[in-house]
């Protein structure tokens, strides 16, 4: 072993260091989900043909998801959904279509 002296000038190569080891790692993980109302349109002659009015927003549900997550050196490579369960029903948004006659604006004399 000769060399393994520095001096003033010499240059020193460093290679990256290498992960000698990868650790896998398999976790079950919960996330809730947000389910978007459905929008449920409700024909009425009560208003004019064409016209559309809001009765209500409707409400958005939510979903709890059990995921199998695998991470390799704390970093996420895969994730997928195993079960899951409804926690709150959305609630439709309800729109009202008109049906009825249009009404005309003006007139003749």
């Amino acid at each position: 072993m000769t060399d393994r002296i520095l001096y003033p000038g010499d240059k020193l190569t460093v290679s990256a260091a290498a992960s000698p080891l990868t650790v896998v790692t398999v976790k079950e993980e919960t996330r809730i989900k947000q389910l978007p109302p459905e929008t449920q349109e409700i024909h009425t002659p009560t208003l004019p043909r064409g016209k559309r009015e809001v009765a209500s927003e409707g409400k958005p549900g939510k979903k709890k998801i059990w995921d199998r997550v695998v991470y390799e050196n704390n970093r996420v490579v895969s994730r997928e959904p195993i079960r899951g369960i409804i926690l709150e029903q959305p609630q439709a948004r309800r729109v009202l279509v008109g049906t009825g006659q249009e009404v005309t604006s003006g007139g003749s004399r």
